[in-house]
């Protein structure tokens, strides 16, 4: 079974990833597993992305920086306008919080890991090699 933590399903570079193995052309069976986890993650990050969501605004209610009228600091530096600011003296309690939560793992029911073996002729970077873990295994020769 394929176990990967929320911090993986969250970054943009593990999306990224699985869509370069989703388009190189491999063997069959390898190119049915990777779809099937495809497919599996597609539905694991929607969830996720809305848990998060959720998270995020529990996270704003308990560490968010407030004004005098009690509204929250606005982070400037955030488009999404979902983002906030935590007070200095609060942000190592809140990092390790946040690091807790992105901890956690996610299983894929009915999907295995890929022998690592059948992606030998992809060119992946040490950091791909790194957000992927999890969706391959490396077994003795």
């Amino acid at each position: 079974m394929v176990k990967l933590k929320y911090k993986s399903l969250l970054n943009y570079n593990f999306t990224q990833a699985i869509r370069k193995l989703c388009n190189t052309q491999l063997e069959a069976k390898t190119a049915y597993w990777v779809n099937r986890i495809a497919k599996k993650l597609e539905s694991e990050q929607k969830l996720l992305a809305t848990k998060y969501g959720l998270q995020l605004d529990a996270w704003k209610a308990e560490w968010a920086e407030k004004l005098e009228d009690g509204s929250f600091k606005p982070n400037l530096d955030d488009p999404s306008g979902r983002g906030f600011i935590v007070p200095n003296e609060k942000q190592e309690a809140f990092l390790k919080v946040q690091d807790e939560w992105m901890q956690q793992e996610v299983e894929l029911d009915g999907v295995e890991p890929i022998n690592f073996e059948q992606l030998k002729n992809i060119k992946f970077s040490a950091a791909e090699l790194e957000i992927l873990d999890g969706v391959y295994v490396v077994t003795a020769a």
